[in-house]
């Protein structure tokens, strides 16, 4: 089982207004207007990289900006498990030999910006992939 699949077993037992206020949370545009099912997509996409949030401040205040804690623990749990350094995955090569196990090592990205020196649309792209970190 890999990470997507493992969340997403474990979103579908989540009911509908916790998935809600957490694809909120993660930046899904109009969480309240898609159903289960679609919602657990969208979220899984994010916690995937596949899209990234949206973060809109339109329309009228949440009402609650809650997020029960025991879901994003049990996600960065899933997360831990699946994706963590050092994660050993087994992989027929199409070297001499196939029982040969890849260990995937993660990568490290430096990198500087001056902030003062980006357009107003760059300082809010970047200011939103950083809260996705």
């Amino acid at each position: 089982m890999n990470f997507k699949l493992a969340c997403k077993n474990y979103l579908q037992t989540v009911n509908i207004a916790t998935l809600r206020s957490y694809g909120r949370a993660l930046g899904l545009g109009k969480p309240t207007v898609l159903r289960k099912a679609e919602l657990i997509d969208q979220i899984l996409l994010v916690l995937c990289g596949e899209i990234a949030p949206e973060r809109k401040k339109l329309g009228a205040p949440v009402k609650s900006d809650y997020v029960n804690p025991a879901l994003t623990q049990r996600i960065q749990e899933l997360r831990a498990e699946y994706l963590q350094e050092g994660e050993r995955v087994a992989q027929k090569k199409s070297s001499k030999r196939e029982d040969e196990e890849v260990v995937l090592q993660p990568l490290s990205l430096h990198f500087s910006i001056e902030f003062s020196t980006l357009t107003k649309l760059q300082k809010s792209r970047l200011t939103a992939f950083l809260k996705t970190l």
